[in-house]
């Protein structure tokens, strides 16, 4: 039995730790054996006093305090997670900034010390693979907030899901407000308890605004709520340039110029996340959709995102100063401010590149219009044109920030969202886009002073949950060497089979990116599962390579106009899905991806009555 000297640390951090000690002494007891014998000693320079005989080391104490100014908040938030560790012989020495440098310098050690890799949410997904070497300098987060909005693929792994967050290093997680509160206690209090322990920060707000505005304020109200056409509504139809063929019906946003309105708004939610302390960030978004805001003639002064700048400003004066206020950059929000913007360093922005097909890294050169979020009071487009818009976007609102004392951030998507322009089909097939990509991307952000970055995603283990586990380690390193990391995740699971298979895994993406036919890129990757029957992850492959099979089909079909053809596929897609709803379910919800494949098959059926439909699949 291992047990560490970490008397300094936060009890909930030493149950984290002793957790997956326990856990790696339970499934492979003979990978603890370089550890026998060696005293582990864990300090936390932010709690207690340290021990009289601490190595030298490399690291800041963080201060005691919360910084208010946000970017100030993320220096702090690398220095409390910064960890290094000192190997004297009979003593490993963890030395963290605060506990959660502890936890991540302990993740760390058992890592290249006993080749545990966190490859899935259950016990039958962690494997070991090859040790490394244990690094000497210290280690620092390139982001401070690794961020995930989504949940586990069923309720019954969410405490799981929290624990394979923390492991591959993700430490905060998005929760919608609305959602949150319905939550049971005893549901609520465990989720907390698991964020507590894995140093995982919680996001309260979300697109909650009919929680903070409840339909039934409307009756009292009617001026709080937008208007269109000269009425004041609470839904109503909008224009979606991008996608003509939808009549689309959608929440119409408040009449944000309301002042009454906005005191009113700030008040519930200062009140909300004083009934939830240990929120440590608040999402100040409107309601989801486009072109859906209000058009009364106050409203129609400012820019959208002025108006939720405006009801940020108000909100903070009544949140604890610690406290952050998030605003998100998407669709109308897109639209730059036409005045300039009152300064305030709590708040903070984040530009979120949606719907993109990923053809591109957002910083290569673009030398067309911009079209994206130029366009309000106009109908703006929900889709960007081309990837690169949004770095020409990002640009602009860096000034932005900058000039009001802000900070920027970035919510960035995942699969499988559908498009409803139908430009593309790459986000059905999950496994996208590549790693490199994300690598990029992440350092071209962080060099432009991005701390906080979300991924969007409901969790994906399907066909596998590489590309998921390494976005994390890319937040925490953008210079991770993606290569070395496949090798270890594909051969512990694979054996000899694992490199070979992740270069198929390669070119089938490659091919899906160019909208062509995988058809001999998926008999490669069936050819190399041969002789693993047995293996439980090789029969997720075979179902997976069942469903791209039907799905590229129903693609091809849908691209030559024979949405007959389509249809038919489209239901043998929710044949099958129904059918291996089983063999997945702890890997991605089955019945997501049913939806978006209901989606598509509405949608040719409409076109084949040449109908359109009120339902935009947000």
């Amino acid at each position: 039995m291992i047990t560490p000297s970490m008397s300094t640390l936060p009890a909930e951090i030493r149950r984290a730790i002793d957790e997956d000690l326990d856990l790696i002494a339970r499934l492979a007891p003979e990978r603890l054996l370089p550890l026998q014998g060696r005293h582990l000693q864990l300090v936390s320079l932010s709690d207690g006093k340290p021990p009289a005989d601490i190595p030298d080391h490399q690291l800041i104490r963080p201060a005691t305090t919360i910084p208010s100014p946000f970017d100030q908040r993320c220096k702090w938030e690398i220095e409390r997670q910064s960890f290094q560790i000192i190997d004297r012989g009979d003593t490993l020495w963890v030395i963290g900034g605060a506990a959660p440098g502890c936890y991540y310098g302990m993740l760390e050690l058992l890592e290249a010390l006993t080749g545990v890799i966190w490859a899935g949410l259950t016990e039958a997904d962690i494997w070991f693979g090859p040790t490394l070497p244990l690094p000497t300098a210290v280690q620092r987060p390139t982001l401070a907030f690794r961020s995930r909005d989504g949940a586990a693929p069923n309720g019954d792994l969410s405490h799981d899901f929290l624990r394979w967050l923390s492991r591959n290093r993700y430490n905060n997680w998005r929760r919608n407000s609305q959602h949150w509160v319905r939550l049971p206690v005893q549901v609520r209090e465990p989720l907390l308890r698991l964020c507590r322990e894995r140093s995982i920060h919680l996001t309260l707000g979300d697109h909650a605004m009919a929680y903070f505005l409840p339909e039934e304020i409307y009756s009292q109200r009617p001026d709080w709520f937008g208007m269109r056409e000269g009425k004041r509504l609470r839904r109503g139809h909008v224009t979606m340039p991008d996608v003509p063929h939808l009549n689309c019906e959608l929440p119409i946003q408040p009449c944000f110029s309301n002042p009454d309105l906005r005191e009113y708004l700030a008040g519930r939610m200062a009140a909300h996340m004083a009934e939830h302390p240990q929120a440590d960030i608040f999402g100040l978004w409107p309601h989801d959709g486009v072109n859906n805001w209000c058009e009364c003639e106050n409203c129609l002064r400012s820019t959208p995102y002025e108006h939720m700048h405006a009801l940020a400003m108000v909100l903070s004066e009544k949140l604890p100063p610690h406290l952050p206020i998030e605003l998100i950059s998407y669709s109308n929000l897109l639209n730059l401010p036409w005045k300039p913007l009152p300064r305030n360093d709590r708040i903070f922005t984040m530009l979120c590149p949606y719907l993109r097909p990923f053809r591109h890294r957002i910083f290569e050169p673009w030398d067309h219009p911009l079209e994206t979020g130029t366009k309000y009071p106009a109908p703006d487009r929900i889709n960007p044109v081309d990837d690169r818009e949004y770095g020409i976007l990002f640009e602009r609102w860096k000034q932005t920030c900058d000039a009001a004392g802000q900070a920027i951030a970035i919510f960035e998507y995942g699969p499988p969202f559908p498009d409803e322009t139908r430009r593309f089909d790459r986000t059905r097939y999950h496994y996208h886009p590549c790693l490199e990509l994300r690598a990029d991307e992440i350092r071209w952000y962080s060099r432009r002073g991005v701390s906080l970055y979300y991924l969007c995603n409901v969790h994906n283990g399907w066909p596998d949950s590489f590309h998921q586990l390494m976005h994390g380690r890319l937040m925490w390193n953008p210079d991770a060497l993606i290569d070395q990391w496949a090798a270890r995740y594909y051969t512990a699971m694979a054996g000899e089979k694992g490199l070979p298979l992740r270069k198929a895994l390669c070119r089938i993406d490659e091919v899906l990116l160019r909208e062509e036919s995988p058809l001999l890129e998926l008999a490669v990757l069936a050819e190399l599962l041969d002789g693993t029957l047995n293996a439980p992850w090789a029969e997720r492959y075979r179902l997976w390579i069942r469903y791209v099979h039907i799905a590229r089909a129903a693609r091809e079909a849908e691209l030559a106009a024979d949405y007959e053809t389509a249809i038919r596929y489209e239901q043998r897609i929710q044949a099958l899905l129904d059918d291996i709803a089983p063999a997945i379910e702890n890997y991605i919800p089955p019945d997501y991806l049913r939806r978006n494949s209901i989606l598509f098959e509405q949608r040719h059926k409409e076109k084949l009555g040449a109908s359109q439909s009120c339902a935009y699949h947000l």
